[in-house]
């Protein structure tokens, strides 16, 4: 048989491994030492450690060659099983220099079998030179087919181990890669790791890099170090991590733990930064109290700044989650003054009308007597309609408060105005027991407007009567009705317009016959072709009427369609000759 040195090299691998597994216990062991092997291997000192000794340099190439070429007892080659064993075996003596040998001589990972030899010889230099592994799988990676054999993975797990026990050297190595993907994916976790050891020096290298990946890095890098020291890291925190403050949330848990430790340096360092025009300091300051306790301190060093950016919209954002609606104004009489704390009421009434309506009603109440008072109240008893009516009426009986009772009656209104859209008798009705005067008046036109869509005659005729019955003297018939009206019938449109031109109550009211003799031409957008119009104003009873009502238009006319006005003219004599002449010599 020939003699064949490199399997028993092997040999010796398999068999170091198997003792080195299932040695027995030493009260069991035998006191003769093993056979000594043939082979030019360095003798293993059993006695003196349980760990052989590395190959040789020289032996390296052969023990590779000897485990590729492995054969079973009949001259097959080796399974699965056999080769993790030899594998195992060998790994146990081979340097770390021998392993970029041994990884290219593996086997395609194609399979499972074939992954799992490579991930046992990867995992097993890892844990005994993460440097040295990184180099290489960032090598292989580089190369054309590099990505998808999956060496970016072995890169990353190799580099997490490599930062553990050398942070520094991972991070400086990583950061000098040629390639900015690389240098991101493999940075990015050895450079947050050197943070928690140097964050200043962390900092820099993320800083050292071209975009698009350094501010990136740099947020990371900063977001990291700054939950072991925020006050430093934020102080000195570059404006690219920093971005406008778009990237506030990454320093969210930071700012907390500083603000929990110096809450004035905190809202001092965060009035001064930068912002874009989408952030809001009210936000920031709002997400930096975990607890009502914290919003408290933090509202009453807000309110004792006049310099803090949006004041009145931050006390706002804090007091509405301070707690019972009794207890944030107690503390809002007591640290703002009265100015801020009108202004403060206003923005809650405001900002929280749709989210949170039912917490912000009790803020409204606290209003002082104007308009905006009761346009708030309104618009939050509107909101909270909508989503809960019940418990809003059940809110709304146990008020006495002047302003809920008119803005209860405007909601009711604003329904009523609904309702006439498709019931217009139900709407009338209700309409009728509306029990505030004011809000009666106020509610007629929209209401006619929103019936006239269906029967404007009808809506346009109730309208004045109702305005005329409860003495709303300023009032004016729609316009809107009145075009939709003359739409579908203009000459009965005609007839009842010079009938209220013609009442007494008209002749305080020197611009409407225009206005209303104008509606009957249509909308501006949507108006009647000019013949139809001039034909219409032809049938007005009052001369004088009629003719200032025609020369008017005619003129219009003749400036956009002189031909055509002038064969009206020439055809018709609602006006008399001169004044044809005189409209026909002006033009």
């Amino acid at each position: 048989m020939k003699f064949r040195p490199f399997s028993l090299l092997l040999g010796l691998c398999i068999g170091t491994a198997a003792w080195f597994y299932l040695r027995p216990s030493a009260r069991e062991a035998s006191t003769s030492p093993p056979s000594p092997p043939t082979t030019r291997a360095r003798a293993w000192a059993w006695r003196d450690t349980p760990t052989p000794p590395g190959l040789a340099p020289d032996l390296v190439g052969p023990a590779i060659d000897a485990w590729r070429d492995l054969r079973e007892p009949d001259g097959s080659a080796a399974n699965h099983t056999t080769r993790a064993i030899a594998l195992r075996a060998l790994l146990v003596r081979l340097p770390s220099a021998g392993y970029p040998r041994l990884l290219d001589t593996l086997p395609p990972p194609d399979t499972e079998a074939n992954r799992h030899l490579l991930r046992l010889a990867y995992d097993t230099w890892v844990s005994i030179d993460a440097a040295a592994a990184t180099r290489w799988a960032v090598d292989r990676w580089a190369t054309p087919t590099g990505k998808s054999k999956g060496f970016a993975d072995l890169a990353r797990q190799a580099i997490v181990v490599w930062a553990a026990l050398d942070a520094a050297a991972a991070a400086n190595w990583a950061c000098t890669l040629p390639d900015q993907k690389m240098i991101f994916d493999l940075a990015s976790s050895s450079i947050m790791a050197f943070a928690k050891v140097d964050p200043a020096r962390a900092l820099a290298l993320a800083r050292s890099h071209e975009a698009p990946f350094r501010n990136a890095l740099v947020r990371e890098v900063a977001s990291t170090s700054a939950e072991a020291n925020p006050a430093a890291i934020l102080q000195n925190l570059p404006p690219e991590a920093w971005n406008q403050g778009m990237s506030f949330y990454d320093f969210r848990d930071s700012l907390r733990a500083w603000a929990r430790l110096d809450p004035a340096a905190t809202l001092a360092w965060l009035a001064k930064q930068p912002r874009s025009g989408t952030q809001r300091p009210a936000s920031w300051v709002g997400a930096l109290a975990d607890s009502p306790e914290q919003k408290r301190i933090l509202g009453a060093l807000v309110a004792a700044d006049p310099d803090f950016p949006d004041q009145a919209g931050t006390l706002g954002d804090l007091i509405i989650g301070t707690g019972e609606p009794a207890e944030a104004l107690a503390w809002l009489s007591a640290h703002a003054d009265p100015a801020l704390r009108l202004d403060v009421l206003l923005r809650i009434s405001d900002q929280y009308a749709l989210d949170h309506p039912e917490r912000t009603l009790p803020f409204a109440l606290a209003l002082p007597p104007s308009q905006r008072r009761s346009a708030a109240l309104g618009r939050l008893l509107a909101a909270w309609q909508q989503q809960d009516a019940s418990a809003t009426l059940a809110w709304m009986r146990q008020q006495n408060d002047p302003g809920v009772t008119t803005a209860y009656a405007q909601l009711q209104a604003r329904q009523l105005v609904e309702i006439a859209r498709g019931e217009p008798t139900t709407a009338l009705a209700e309409w009728t027991r509306l029990s505030d005067p004011r809000v009666r008046v106020a509610t007629i036109t929209p209401l006619a407007e929103a019936w006239g869509k269906n029967d404007p005659a009808a809506a346009l005729r109730w309208q004045t009567e109702q305005n005329a019955a409860l003495g709303a003297a300023d009032s004016i018939p729609s316009i809107t009705l009145l075009a939709a009206w003359a739409k579908q019938d203009p000459e009965a449109a005609l007839r009842w317009t010079e009938t209220i031109i013609a009442a007494p109550s008209s002749a305080q009211k020197p611009t409407l016959p225009g206005q209303l003799l104008g509606a009957l031409a249509g909308p501006w957008n949507d108006q009647a072709p000019l013949t139809a119009t001039a034909n219409l104003y032809s049938k007005i009873k009052d001369p004088a009427l009629r003719a200032q009502t025609l020369t008017s238009h005619i003129k219009e006319w003749l400036t956009k369609d002189p031909a055509a006005a002038k064969t009206w003219l020439e055809s018709h004599d609602a006006l008399t000759p001169a004044q044809a002449a005189s409209l026909l010599q002006s033009h």
